[in-house]
């Protein structure tokens, strides 16, 4: 038979083990319940769902990143203001081709200009500094616009109205100026060359509308400012062509333009 105080000792062993085992497990509860409060939302979501924290806080590849000060793009194709039709450029690629940031922001908006149709607000984009490239607006959209054409016959009757429209008012605003063959050749034009060339605009004349033609020679002014000012040059039918509008090349022109080439 036990004795009495063998079944106390066995029993406060008893006792001292359930203690310890209960403190244990209150320990674990509050580490746990710590450690969750520490943890970021994101964190939290990850460790219920059995993912590790390191991968719950890796971005989604495909979640599009935005430019909080862009402004949201306009949704329109044309505007016209007078006798000037503005053509819209949202393609990233145009963009980059035309040297414009992929959007408008605040610090690249310039004074209002004008009003065009379907009351779209025109701004001046003050790093090019000229009528054929703008930014129009409405609603608080916006959009780079440029010089897409003219809603009257009368509006550029000589070669020499279209380039001041990209700053182009003295030779002194043309930084440089090249021919590019069809051939795939590039010529560039002298500081004489280009004074020449300006000097003969204002007798290339409207020629009309014009049948399309193929295989023309790109001649590119750029400004001061980095605007481009590219006409279409047609030799075998003398004609130049830029925004639409054809224009007659005169024979002194067509000489010089062939002798920069040869």
């Amino acid at each position: 038979m036990d004795r009495p105080e063998v079944k106390h000792r066995v029993a406060v062993s008893y006792i001292v083990v359930a203690i310890c085992l209960i403190a244990i497990f209150v320990l674990q509860f509050w580490l746990a319940k710590r450690s969750i409060q520490n943890t970021t939302p994101a964190e939290a979501d990850s460790t219920v769902s059995g993912e590790t924290s390191d991968v719950a806080a890796q971005p989604d590849p495909e979640e599009e990143t935005t430019d909080d000060d862009a402004y949201a793009v306009l949704d329109a194709e044309y505007c016209i203001q007078g006798d000037y039709r503005y053509r819209m450029v949202s393609d990233a690629e145009e963009l980059a081709a035309l040297g414009l940031p992929e959007a408008v922001t605040e610090d690249i908006l310039g004074g209002n200009l004008a009003t065009a149709n379907d009351k779209i607000a025109l701004y001046a984009y003050p790093a090019y500094g000229c009528r054929a490239v703008l930014i129009a607006s409405k609603n608080d959209a916006y959009s780079f616009c440029v010089l897409d054409g003219f809603t009257s016959d009368a509006a550029a009757q000589t070669l020499d109205v279209i380039f001041p429209l990209y700053g182009l008012n003295t030779v002194s605003d043309i930084a440089s100026a090249q021919i590019a063959g069809t051939d795939g050749t590039v010529k560039q034009l002298t500081g004489e060359n280009v004074q020449q060339f300006y000097d003969l605009l204002s007798g290339c004349e409207n020629a009309g509308e014009k049948a399309a033609v193929t295989a023309g020679q790109t001649i590119a002014f750029t400004s001061q400012r980095d605007a481009v000012c590219e006409l279409t040059y047609y030799s075998d039918v003398s004609l130049i062509c830029v925004l639409g509008e054809y224009y007659t090349v005169t024979d002194e022109l067509k000489t010089l333009i062939a002798g920069i080439l040869a």
